[in-house]
This record gives C-alpha cells, structure tokens and sequence, in this order.
C-alpha cells in the first residue's frame, strides 16, 4: 500500500476507485465499503484508493468539542492495509481544506489518482459548507468523467454502524458492544509510566499507561485486557 500526504505527488498509470472520509476505527461498516470497492478494482484492473484526513475535520472546524480518535492514523494505516488497498491519502485538514470548493477538491482528486468511481455513503457530503452532497458529486462527475456508486450502510441490531455509536459505547465502558461494532477488540497504547504506587502498595502492581489525550478512552472501572509489549 501506497501512503501519500500531497496528492500533487502522485503519478499514477491506472484508474482507480476511491473513498473519501475520516473512517476512524476503520469499523465493520467502513470494512464493509472497503472490502467491496477491493473485490471491483480486482475485477476492473484498477487501483484501491482512500483519502482521509489528519487532524479530524471537528477539530479544526470546533475545535471546543474536537471529535475524539478511536485510532491514529498510524493504527488506521495498518487496519486499511491489511484490507488491500492500493493507495491510502492521509491529506491535512486545516482552514485552507476547509475552504475549498467541493469541485476543486474533487477535480483535483480526479485528475492526480485518475479517479473512474467514488464510493460514498446516502449522506456523504465534502467541501465548502458541505456543499458536495451526493447529487453534486453526481453531477460533477458526469461532467468530469467519473461515476458515484452509493453504498448502503451496514446495520447492526437495526442501527447503522457508525464511529460515533463506537465512541459513545466505550466511553460508557460497553467495550464487548463496541467490539462487536469494530470487528476487533478496541485498544490504546502508550508509554507505561510511573504511577502513584497504590497497586504495588497492594501487593497488585499495575502497568499505568499514558494514553494521547485525543483518544477515546473507557469509562473508569475493571477490564480484562490482552497486552502486548515490544514483540
């Protein structure tokens, strides 16, 4: 897999499919998108790509109430990798990206990856006061010689699989729930730093982990845990 972060560095000499969107956690619903638009670019002889951004859109655009992260994208490279794409553009989000036209955007997107279809969500929308919905993009890609495949959303217990259901359930410590969203277990990591000594006091000493203040933490209580350290 690929990784860009300017898209005026790409050259490519095959069409491809892209998806565009935070696709945080990468859930099963964002796997299931990912998975389908694979499987076609293998059938098509085109190239797999996503473009996402870094920090989350919320955070520049409300930045009092910055979305909080269920992965880096160091974490959310390696989950879309394992999935198969070809190419993953982690672009920065900032007031400039903000600003900018749906349509410059995309024309941008079209012309640098050689962009044959976008595969979005019913209420996907981009650009400048989201003015990209999907009948726009629809309309700018017959224009520019693209098509829109609009994907249904993967539904669990009747409710759409989404990032922010995830974030809600493991802030209100449901992690078996928002395992079962993510297709995983969800995980932190961190640097193990001294603490207050109150376990080893105890006779339980504990491993303190110092987690990115951006990320989604559990709510206070007890968990059983799978660690990893080093190899």
């Amino acid at each position: 897999m690929e990784i860009i972060d300017d898209l005026s560095s790409v050259n490519l000499n095959s069409d491809t499919i892209i998806a565009i969107g935070a696709f945080d956690g990468v859930h099963r619903g964002h796997q299931h998108l990912i998975q389908q638009m694979v499987e076609e670019t293998r059938q098509t002889n085109r190239l797999a790509g996503l473009i996402t951004f870094y920090p989350h859109p919320s955070a520049v655009l409300s930045p009092y109430n910055p979305t909080l992260y269920l992965s880096t994208p160091g974490e959310k490279a390696i989950l879309l990798e394992k999935l198969g794409l070809d190419i993953l553009a982690i672009l920065p989000f900032d007031q400039e990206m903000a600003q900018t036209p749906a349509r410059d955007f995309i024309d941008r997107v079209h012309r640098r990856l050689h962009m044959a279809e976008l595969w979005v969500g019913a209420d996907f929308a981009l650009g400048r006061a989201r003015e990209g919905d999907v009948e726009a993009l629809q309309a700018l890609g017959q224009e520019l010689g693209f098509t829109v495949r609009v994907i249904e959303p993967l539904t669990w217990q009747g409710q759409i699989i989404s990032s922010t259901r995830i974030r809600s359930l493991i802030l209100k410590g449901k992690v078996r729930q928002a395992a079962q969203l993510l297709g995983r277990y969800p995980s932190l990591a961190g640097e193990v730093v001294r603490g207050s000594q109150r376990g080893h006091c105890l006779g339980f000493p504990t491993a303190n982990l110092e987690v990115r203040k951006e990320r989604v933490v559990p709510a206070d209580g007890i968990y059983a845990v799978y660690a990893w350290l080093g190899e």
